[in-house]
């Protein structure tokens, strides 16, 4: 049963384009209250993607992969864990699709 307002955990899938964005300002469009700090961001590129990647990173990520901190290519997953200390902000975490626009699903975990 689904608890009235609760964000815990967040599930959702966006489109992303060729455009560096971050991911909040995905996230946010569905739902506007999310906090902008996570301590758990699971984030998987569709299958549907065919031969398009995706690359995440920070600000100056770059669709080439060549500047990011990761590439998803269609089906895979990437995790994310923050520690108490540090969690990660949803506005410097940066995603761009290689081509086209491709569907991201993600899960979020906040506090």
């Amino acid at each position: 049963m689904a608890i009235s307002g609760s964000k815990n955990p967040f599930m959702a899938s966006v489109s992303v384009t060729g455009a560096a964005a971050s991911l909040y300002s995905y996230l946010s469009v569905q739902r506007p209250d999310l906090p902008h700090k996570c301590c758990y961001l699971q984030i998987q590129l569709a299958t549907s993607a065919g031969g398009v990647t995706l690359s995440y990173g920070n600000a100056d990520v770059v669709a080439a992969g060549t500047q990011c901190g990761g590439t998803l290519s269609a089906g895979q997953l990437g995790q994310i864990f923050a520690f108490d200390s540090n969690l990660m902000d949803l506005d410097n975490f940066y995603v761009v699709a290689g081509s086209g626009t491709v569907q991201l699903n993600c899960t979020v975990v906040v506090r």
